[in-house]
């Protein structure tokens, strides 16, 4: 509570002098909480005043229309402290005519005393779930339990917890890792001690998490020396084959021959809980893959001229001109070997040596490497000069058709050869398009399109629909076959393959509950494969027995159905009828 505002009079500190001031005693019981000044219309400029509350800076006040003030921080303000007003560097004369204080009472901390504790009051949460004592827990992982005696005094309490009967530790809080099952005691103390004691189960999740495998979708082929990893994923156990023969460790290095067929298996095993209840669940996952050759070419240029007019020191000049392949009719641009091109820019020439032909790129010389659009280049490797040379792009896991390096203003490149490694695209998910589910009474389907980006004849696809019903029950169903429905077409600029395709087809059940609720989701992917991506649908309620498909909302006319799916011609006023317009089925009582 404010107790008073006091002012003094005009104080003029001396022209020229640094850090001069003027202190006024602080009064007992009370702190200063606001300063304000009013500086005289002297004809003298005012510099920025310095505040101390003791010896404690407490900050500075500057002007606006010859007031300013500071509020002091709570943290330096001090019964009974004097306050010093100085000025800053030296300048102008200062001179303030009115300095107010604004004091406020200062409140005495009631000291802490140990008070009787009764257990009641020692309250236990996990997050903000008040935990009872001797009862079991699930948690989730890495949840904060916090426990604090509630009381209106200012009492002496502290507190420890203990856990499996270890040591006993300070705090009042705990996290349980959900890594064991854990029994924990917690404690609070002051002139007595009283303590509360819950079992803590270990974290189980509520699906066995799907292995991992480092094996992308895409490598339906592999190569020799290609090295496979797994990932549990958190599962209790993991175990995996290939072609039925166990691995140990996490890692299988490929030294297979070129055409043969590995079948990788990997299975997790894991408890998990349901409904409060402990089960072992597994999880698998299979990658087939076939062992090939690297594909890559090699650029020789000491065997192989591509085209280029030779050059070496006798016929390379002309007068003073020195020729570049750009300087004679009808110059080579392009170098091509299998499927991989060469485009080059600027001065370069094929130049001859004793040790082999050298492709020459000069100052300024670029060469972009390309590989048809369906691949993507791995690695290039440059053998012959020191001299090296540079790109901005990064092919390492970029997935990119083209690369261009560049020679810069250094001196020359002399390329012996140029070795392009490259791979086939995967296959890629796009889009997935749906016409929304279509119900009977026990009956229901998808129909569906994958919009596929380098789909390969042998590529095959799973599309899974999840039912959940309103008690949290799920029934899956999943389809594997599907039929292209248009031609091949091209892609946007910006993704990497060339072309698309578009396959249809539909999932669905036969077998489901009448007038059921069920909540879809529709997962989709390359078959033995994680998932790409799954979509969440609109609830649907099953129809009761005899009323026909159900899709979306329309505008169509009423048609009546009895509550026994039996159809009425003329619906009579009062009576409840299930009610079908288009697509749309609801429930409606006839007025």
């Amino acid at each position: 509570m404010v107790a008073e505002i006091k002012r003094v009079g005009v104080h003029s500190l001396q022209k020229n002098v640094t850090d001069a001031y003027v202190q006024f005693s602080g009064i007992e019981g009370k702190k200063v909480t606001k300063i304000r000044l009013e500086v005289s219309n002297n004809g003298y400029a005012s510099s920025v005043f310095k505040i101390f509350v003791g010896d404690t800076n407490a900050g500075t006040i500057t002007f606006a229309n010859k007031k300013g003030e500071l509020e002091i921080p709570e943290n330096i303000q001090v019964a009974g402290a004097p306050i010093k007003i100085q000025t800053g560097k030296s300048g102008n004369q200062c001179t303030f005519s009115i300095a107010e204080f604004t004091f406020a009472d200062v409140e005495e901390e009631k000291p802490t005393e140990k008070i009787e504790l009764a257990v009641e009051n020692l309250i236990v949460k996990a997050g903000e779930e008040a935990l009872v004592a001797d009862e079991t827990y699930d948690l989730e992982k890495n949840t904060t339990v916090t426990f604090a005696y509630e009381t209106e005094e200012n009492a002496d309490i502290t507190y420890s917890y203990i856990v499996n009967d270890e040591a006993e530790v300070e705090g009042n809080s705990y996290t349980f890792t959900g890594e064991d099952d854990v029994f924990l005691t917690v404690k609070a103390t002051s002139t007595n001690t009283v303590e509360k004691s819950f079992i803590l189960n270990k974290w189980y999740p509520a699906s066995c998490p799907a292995p991992k495998i480092s094996l992308a979708v895409a490598d339906t082929e592999v190569y020799a020396g290609k090295v496979v990893t797994i990932d549990g994923n958190g599962a209790d156990k993991t175990e995996w084959n290939v072609n039925g023969t166990p691995i140990d460790g996490t890692s299988y290095t490929i030294t297979e021959a070129v055409g043969t067929e590995l079948i990788f298996t990997v299975t997790n095993t894991t408890t998990i809980r349901v409904n409060g209840e402990f089960k072992e669940k597994q999880s698998e996952i299979t990658r087939t893959v076939t062992v090939v050759e690297k594909s890559e070419v090699t650029f020789d240029f000491a065997i192989n001229s591509y085209g280029l007019t030779l050059y070496n020191s006798t016929n390379s000049k002309s007068g003073n001109k020195q020729l570049y392949e750009k300087d004679v009719e009808n110059p080579v641009t392009k170098l091509t070997e299998g499927i991989v091109s060469i485009d080059l820019t600027g001065n370069y020439r094929l130049w001859e040596v004793k040790t082999g032909n050298q492709l020459r790129a000069m100052s300024g010389a670029t060469l972009t490497i390309s590989v048809p659009s369906i691949y993507y280049i791995t690695a290039v490797t440059f053998t012959g000069s020191s001299y090296a040379l540079s790109t901005e792009s990064d092919i390492e896991g970029e997935q990119l058709s083209s690369v261009t390096y560049n020679r810069g203003s250094d001196n020359k490149a002399e390329l012996k050869s140029i070795t392009v490694k490259y791979a086939l695209r995967p296959t890629e998910i796009v889009n997935f398009t749906h016409d929304g589910i279509v119900s009977k009474a026990h009956v229901a389907s998808l129909k569906y399109t994958l919009h596929v980006a380098n789909h390969k004849d042998d590529s095959m696809y799973a599309v899974t629909l999840t039912l959940k019903d309103k008690d949290g029950v799920e029934v899956s169903a999943t389809n594997e076959e599907h039929s292209l429905v248009e031609a091949p077409v091209a892609m946007a600029p910006a993704r990497a393959a060339t072309a698309t395709h578009y396959l249809s087809g539909s999932v669905g059940f036969d077998d489901l509950t009448p007038e059921m609720t069920y909540t879809p989701t529709v997962s989709y992917g390359l078959k033995g494969a994680e998932p790409t991506g799954s979509v969440e649908l609109p609830a649907i309620t099953m129809l009761t027995t005899g009323i026909e498909d159900v899709t979306v909302d329309g505008n169509e006319a009423a048609e009546y159905f009895n509550l026994q799916g039996v159809r009425v011609a003329q619906p009579e006023a009062g009576q409840i009828y299930i009610v079908r317009r288009g697509a749309k089925v609801v429930k409606e009582l006839v007025k």
